[in-house]
């Protein structure tokens, strides 16, 4: 997908590149969009990534860029996990732990506890698989021939 260039997000991170390539400091802003951010870097990369141009001023952008990248991916999946959590439903009335037990229930096991480890087991899973997808993307994008931490 080609970003839309008249849009002010693709715009400040295509500055952001800018910046980078020419050695200047640059900072994340909390405005930034994460998506379109990661979007534009992961372009760039795609680019410049393998085969830098030789005309860059700083002979770190790239890393600096694949660092930028990470950032904004780290918060795309901190967002997708905060909504997940948020959408996960809360169980009935005293599956809580500390709770008081639901009818029927004990304290150690309340009457609803197969369906609130079923929710929990799910939420765990996705994160664990939100935690896998991080992994490969920041696999992804380390250099051939770098360690790879174990």
């Amino acid at each position: 997908m080609i970003p839309d260039k008249s849009d002010i997000a693709i715009q400040n991170a295509n500055a952001v590149i800018h910046q980078i390539e020419n050695g200047e400091q640059w900072q994340p802003m909390p405005e930034d969009d994460a998506d379109k951010f990661t979007t534009v870097l992961t372009q760039w990369l795609a680019v410049n990534g393998r085969r830098p141009k030789p005309s860059l001023k700083n002979p770190m952008a790239v890393d600096q860029v694949r660092q930028a990248n990470q950032y904004y991916q780290n918060i795309l999946i901190q967002n997708e996990m905060a909504q997940q959590a948020q959408m996960a439903p809360s169980g009935p009335p005293g599956s809580k732990p500390g709770g008081p037990p639901a009818p029927g229930g004990t304290p150690k096991s309340s009457g609803a506890a197969s369906g609130t480890d079923t929710n929990q087991s799910a939420i765990g899973a996705n994160a664990q698989g939100l935690v896998q997808q991080a992994d490969k993307a920041g696999d992804a994008q380390t250099l051939p021939g770098r360690a790879h931490e174990s």
